[in-house]
């Protein structure tokens, strides 16, 4: 048994121990991960991955053992998507982000001067809630649709992204330019993909830190000493190679954006290009 001097002397060291932990850097990494992993548990068990036989394997982070992004591909299963563009579709997001760098508080999604600022890369699963095998984002004869492609990111920046940073979706800037399509592409083991790229102009997620937010869970806090104008427009691209699957209802695009066309490259060469899409049977 312990004495009470024991006792105390511990408790005063592990009481210094938590206080060193929460003042590190290491904290807002952890406290990302321990918040994010059963939170994406959560909304997977209510995602269209799992309410259909389709299952979508995405590498991320841990495919890899360089320092680059988030160990995890997170599922959010949004319940806004169809009220407010007012389209019957449901929408499961798979998405990832920049790693947190070593002795940084916040992830490498904040800093400009790293490869993976402002960038995701996932999967939109689509489905319309009535009908079967109406697929989202092509015409009745098979040409695909960019602006309702268009659609989703804008509305998942608009609503999803950066409201949690401080950011209104009234104030949130998301315009498109010089949409390229290409069609009938083999793409993540599958014929007849259609890809879309675009230049993109939204906000950047540099800002001062002025309370807590609840992005700050995700990400951590901003990584550099706020210099510029909050949130200003900053220039990205965009690619979504687009997919309808018949024997799952499901239309999939599997997405990414990128601060240049190197980043984007080398996410779609090394990362979703790799993704498997297997269909379960019972």
């Amino acid at each position: 048994m312990l004495s009470i001097h024991k006792k105390l002397l511990l408790l005063c060291v592990l009481a210094g121990m938590l206080v060193l932990f929460i003042t590190s850097p290491f904290f807002y990494q952890y406290r990302s991960y321990f918040i994010m992993v059963p939170y994406s548990h959560y909304h997977y068990r209510m995602s269209l991955a799992a309410r259909t036989n389709l299952t979508v394997n995405i590498p991320a982070g841990r495919s890899t053992k360089k320092a680059d992004w988030y160990p995890w591909m997170l599922y959010y299963h949004d319940t806004g998507f169809s009220r407010v563009e007012q389209i019957p579709y449901d929408l499961t997001v798979l998405y990832t982000f920049g790693h947190f760098p070593k002795k940084q508080s916040g992830s490498s999604y904040y800093d400009s001067d790293s490869p993976y600022f402002g960038s995701f890369y996932g999967a939109y699963l689509l489905r319309h809630q009535d009908e079967e095998n109406v697929p989202f984002g092509f015409c009745e004869n098979g040409k695909v649709r960019p602006a309702d492609w268009i659609r989703i990111p804008k509305y998942d920046q608009k609503y999803l992204v950066m409201p949690p940073l401080g950011l209104s979706p009234a104030e949130v800037v998301f315009k498109t330019a010089d949409i390229q399509i290409n069609e009938s592409v083999e793409y993540a083991y599958y014929q007849n993909w259609v890809q879309m790229d675009t230049v993109i102009i939204t906000n950047s997620p540099d800002h001062e830190v002025v309370e807590s937010r609840q992005g700050y869970l995700q990400y951590g806090l901003p990584v550099q000493k706020f210099k510029n104008t909050e949130f200003e427009e900053v220039t990205m691209v965009g690619r979504i190679y687009a997919r309808h699957f018949d024997h799952s209802n499901l239309t999939i695009g599997l997405y990414m954006i990128a601060p240049n066309l190197k980043t984007l490259e080398m996410i779609d060469k090394e990362y979703l290009s790799e993704t498997q899409i297997n269909r379960l049977i019972f």
